[in-house]
């Protein structure tokens, strides 16, 4: 009997994990025979790519990477692309669109830099265009006006310029050239009109003494302009 149960105690010791041991996490499991094929199938693929083909699939991995990125609650300051200064207001409503189309830090900056680079430019470009033409326009209108174009442009041009140099300041006279103002019919028109007051045959003609208790035209140029009867 006590023979039996010291078999039995030996049989169950033998066959139970030493002590410290245990069945499960003691080490990793080796891989099946599938998972160990495809991992040598790629790395072979891996090693037969060439550097063009390594270098793509690393861009679509770090694009994956950034598409897994959502939009954060607040950006951080955009970098202000190459020779461009960033509107406040402007960034503003920039970063409320790129909040409302899900866009991560690194791809609304992205798309802010392509924006400074591609759009700005043509636009720049563009505008320039239209308000080269349009000075154009007024410089043909100003040679053909009927009043003081033709024939007689140089001379009323050179009355103008008198009326110009006596009366307007030089910023006034700077922001004439500066923003195209000197090309525009009506303001040529005005100088043109402004000089033919100041001739001095004109002053003479409108010298008549006028009727007692009224004042003469003169009088009334006087008043209006006093600083060309200086």
């Amino acid at each position: 009997m006590n023979e039996q149960v010291a078999a039995g105690a030996e049989g169950e010791a033998g066959g139970a994990p030493a002590a410290g041991e245990t069945i499960l996490g003691a080490g990793e499991v080796a891989p099946g025979a599938g998972e160990a094929e495809a991992a040598a199938a790629e790395a072979a693929r891996v090693a037969a790519l060439t550097p063009e083909e390594k270098s793509a699939e690393e861009a679509a991995a770090a694009k994956a990477e950034l598409d897994a990125k959502g939009a954060p609650e607040k950006y951080e300051e955009f970098k202000a692309p190459e020779n461009t200064k960033l509107d406040p207001a402007v960034v503003e409503v920039f970063s409320t669109k790129a909040r409302e189309l899900n866009l991560s830090q690194e791809k609304a900056q992205a798309l802010l830099d392509w924006y400074a680079k591609e759009i700005v430019p043509n636009t720049v470009a563009q505008q320039q265009e239209q308000w080269t033409n349009t000075l154009n326009g007024w410089k043909e209108s100003a040679k053909t006006d009927k009043e003081f174009g033709g024939d007689k442009f140089d001379a009323n041009i050179a009355l103008a310029q008198r009326a110009l140099n006596t009366f307007a300041t030089p910023e006034l006279g700077k922001y004439v050239v500066d923003s195209g103002l000197g090309n525009h019919p009506e303001f040529i028109r005005l100088m043109v009109r402004v000089g033919q007051s100041m001739s001095e045959d004109k002053f003479i003609k409108q010298s008549t003494p006028a009727a007692s208790g009224e004042k003469s035209e003169l009088d009334v140029q006087k008043a209006m302009y006093p600083t060309m009867f200086k």
